[in-house]
């Protein structure tokens, strides 16, 4: 017998920013856990000595274990938390919740100054009671949570090098010690789709390679969604076994990790005035295209300067959208250049740089700002005769 769910979860974005905003430092890979449990002396006397879970956060900089965070389990009469390791287990001394409750894991860092905020990270898990006869019946509980939430973020820097990487756990598939409730009962996981992204040894999902947000958007997954399918061979006898199966979409969260761009290959913008006079709010020439391969909630916070305006003429108009017709989700600023008040040239050119800049880019080798140098060339000879005196 063979059972096949399938989870669509979309694309996320994660902004990592620096100095003057608050920093999304670490991250947990598995999230929003659910599943079923018999609660009872039996499942006391494995899980009690044999964790039901472990959960631990992840540096967002490089992807490894962040090994100066502590983590607690809020109050409550059935699981309890290692501190140190994020194993989770059930209390000797538990009582059994009459329906499904959940409970929030926290991860803090270990020292964190007295001035400073504190950045904490969390995940639910949700338990729902189930007599152990429905539960071994079903079998499909042993193999999988219930339900849960996969994430992994783009590699970064030289870790995007294959020299430097190493297999990131994304999450356990379900609880490893669950087979020891059902008698008789031997567990054989595969990994049928996935495989070039992904491994799988046992119950746990890791990388296999070094993950590109902006590389695989599009290409090699469907809007951006990696995804992994699983087979669980639930060996009852030697003759007698059952098939589950999963297809699990991890979600690729975008570093902002990619500055802006000029869509010109031309730095050097020349327009033509016909007219010296102009009022406050008119368009100056053309409009300025840059381009930016993050999704738009990763450049959430680009901004617009103009450089070398000597007399104060302008004041820049730009409007950031997101655009997928390649099927790679990317960033695309428009900036028109206004007049900033009423006015007149009584010279030509009149210069002036327009730059856009990314001041929470996490990458130390794209540059954090695109200029366009614009010039104006305005036909004097319409001046008034007064003017031209001036």
């Amino acid at each position: 017998m063979e059972s096949t769910t399938i989870v669509f979860v979309t694309l996320l974005t994660i902004i990592t920013q620096r100095k003057h905003c608050a920093a999304v430092d670490v991250y947990f890979p598995t999230t929003s856990v659910k599943f079923n449990l018999p609660i009872n002396e039996e499942s006391e006397s494995i899980f009690s000595k044999i964790p039901l879970a472990q959960f631990q956060v992840l540096r967002m900089e490089d992807n490894r274990l962040a090994s100066d965070y502590l983590y607690s389990l809020e109050q409550n009469p059935l699981l309890r938390i290692n501190s140190s390791s994020g194993e989770i287990y059930m209390r000797t001394d538990y009582r059994s919740p009459n329906s499904s409750a959940t409970f929030l894991v926290t991860a803090f860092p270990r020292d964190q100054p007295d001035h400073e905020l504190l950045n904490v990270s969390h995940l639910s898990l949700e338990v729902t009671p189930q007599p152990l006869e429905e539960y071994c019946s079903e079998l499909e509980h042993i193999c999988f949570w219930s339900s849960a939430q996969y994430t992994i973020a783009e590699s970064h820097g030289p870790y995007r090098r294959k020299d430097f990487f190493e297999p990131v756990l994304i999450g356990a598939l379900n609880s490893r010690a669950a087979k020891y409730l059902c008698p008789h009962v031997s567990l054989e996981y595969s990994l049928n789709a996935g495989s070039s992204h992904f491994v799988l040894k046992q119950n746990r999902l890791y990388t296999r390679q070094t993950l590109d947000h902006d590389e695989l958007n599009g290409l090699n997954a469907k809007a951006g969604q990696l995804q992994a399918r699983i087979t669980c061979t639930v060996k009852l006898s030697s003759r007698d076994q059952r098939k589950f199966s999963r297809i699990l979409d991890i979600k690729l969260l975008d570093r902002n990790d990619n500055g802006p761009k000029l869509q010109e290959s031309s730095s050097k913008f020349d327009f033509y005035l016909e007219q010296p006079y102009f009022q406050a709010d008119e368009e100056a020439g053309k409009k300025v295209i840059y381009v930016d391969k993050d999704t738009l909630e990763a450049n959430a916070h680009l901004v617009y300067a103009v450089h070398n305006d000597s007399h104060g003429l302008f004041r820049p108009d730009c409007h950031a959208y997101e655009a997928d017709h390649t099927g790679r989700p990317h960033t695309i600023v428009s900036c028109q250049l206004r007049f900033s008040r009423n006015g007149v040239f009584r010279e030509t050119p009149y210069c002036v740089s327009l730059e856009a800049r990314d001041l929470t880019i996490v990458s130390r080798v794209d540059a954090m700002s695109a200029t366009a140098n614009v010039c104006y060339h305005i036909n004097l000879s319409k001046l008034h005769e007064s003017e031209q005196e001036l």
